[in-house]
């Protein structure tokens, strides 16, 4: 049973270690998501201040600038295209992680059952061993005495007869 415990306690480990390189996996794929809409926000703040300026621009009659934050905001806009396409990737990539992770996670729960449920098998087995060892020793200890008490009995029966046999003899 010892040995079961500890193959079942290697699998156990097995299912943690796996849960947690899942964890890993989930918590990058969090973290790259994050990154990319960061840099989305980023990029829209820029492209507003960039609108902000080309207003600016026009109202004090700066053409050049208008034009250079216009071609900025075109390119943002450009960009923002595949990034967006990069974005939707990296989110399914961590739909993919959390369901890896969820069906790990699950697989380390049962596996901890099935170790838990033998562990406790393993003790109710020891404490019936314990308990058959105990009413074994009891018993031999009560059969020990019985014998005991028989021989002691036996013996003063010998030694009366033994008496009477000698008191028979010297009265004879």
């Amino acid at each position: 049973m010892q040995s079961r415990l500890k193959s079942l306690g290697r699998i156990a480990a097995l299912y943690q270690l796996m849960e947690y390189a899942d964890g890993i996996a989930l918590d990058q794929a969090r973290a790259a998501l994050h990154d990319v809409e960061t840099m989305i926000h980023l990029r829209a703040d820029a492209a507003t201040r960039l609108e902000t300026a080309g207003y600016e621009a026009l109202r004090v009659g700066d053409r050049d600038e208008w034009r250079f934050d216009q071609s900025q905001i075109e390119f943002m806009q450009w960009n923002a295209e595949t990034i967006e396409a990069i974005r939707e990737s990296r989110d399914a990539a961590l739909r993919d992680a959390a369901e890896v992770y969820q069906a790990s996670r699950m697989q380390l729960e049962k596996m901890q059952s099935v170790l838990n449920e033998a562990r406790t098998s393993a003790a109710r087995e020891q404490e019936r061993a314990e308990q058959r060892a105990s009413d074994d020793r009891y018993l031999s200890r009560q059969l020990w005495k019985r014998r005991g008490e028989q021989h002691r009995k036996a013996r003063s029966e010998r030694a009366v007869v033994d008496t009477e046999l000698l008191r028979f003899n010297r009265s004879a």
